[in-house]
């Protein structure tokens, strides 16, 4: 796989919870130490199986908020060393999301995601329209958990956009000028008038939608939009007047 240049394309595996053969992972490890696992389980390291071993683990999902791993943030996902990635899995306490989910939901998801440490989010993909999803499995009572979640569609000529993807995109670029003020405000640089309404602006757009996280994600949740030209607004406004005193990124 190396000598294809494809040494980054697999992993050994995925376990969930705990890992069924403990010893085995370093084993594999001496014969193939650049290959590495992925894991998904319900919270950052509820057992501590995968905190102790994360130099054999790059990629983790969690659907709940975190437990006792130095390589994990509460907050600020971009500074994350691991690549932790958040799974908007109905039922989840960070962020859920389900088949039928509203656009809006889309826009919000990858705010979550980096304000609530995650480097960014997984399980959402282009299509899965023709129920492929389930197919050829034996459908548990869990399974329900993991929604469909494509965002676009079947057209006369092909694949198409929806107003799903559309809002993603825009979720993206605001959760970009997140990133920017954050960093900011991490250098310590700022004059304390500007860092205080940047800080202002990052609480408030997130208290605004906090309405989305845990079990009661319901459609009428979701059709909540109100304020959410304000908030881009007051966001951009905000990044527009750091970008003006804020020292060149090096």
């Amino acid at each position: 796989m190396k000598s294809r240049g494809l040494k980054d394309a697999v992993h050994w595996g995925s376990p969930l919870e705990t890992e069924a053969e403990p010893d085995l992972k370093t084993v594999l490890a001496a014969a193939a130490p650049d290959v590495f696992w992925v894991a998904g389980p319900h919270e950052m390291m509820a057992n501590g199986t995968y905190a102790k071993n994360d130099k054999f683990y790059q990629v983790i999902t969690t659907i709940r908020y975190w437990g006792q791993w130095p390589a994990f943030r509460t907050d600020q996902g971009w500074k994350s060393k691991a690549t932790h990635l958040l799974n908007p899995r109905v039922g989840g306490t960070v962020f859920a999301l389900h088949t039928t989910s509203n656009p809006f939901a889309y826009r919000v998801l990858p705010d979550h995601a980096i304000a609530f440490g995650r480097s960014g989010f997984t399980r959402a993909g282009a299509d899965e329209w023709a129920a492929i999803h389930f197919d050829g499995m034996a459908i548990s009572k869990w399974q329900t958990g993991m929604p469909v979640l494509f965002m676009l569609w079947p057209g006369d000529g092909g694949a198409e956009t929806s107003t799903r993807f559309e809002s993603l995109l825009e979720g993206i670029q605001e959760t970009e000028a997140r990133i920017f003020l954050e960093q900011a405000l991490d250098g310590g640089s700022l004059p304390p008038a500007v860092a205080a309404k940047a800080r202002k602006v990052l609480a408030d757009n997130l208290d605004e939608t906090k309405f989305f996280e845990g079990n009661s994600m319901i459609r009428a949740f979701e059709e909540y939009h109100y304020g959410w030209r304000e908030r881009a607004l007051r966001l951009y406004r905000a990044a527009a007047d750091v970008a003006k005193v804020a020292p060149p990124a090096r």
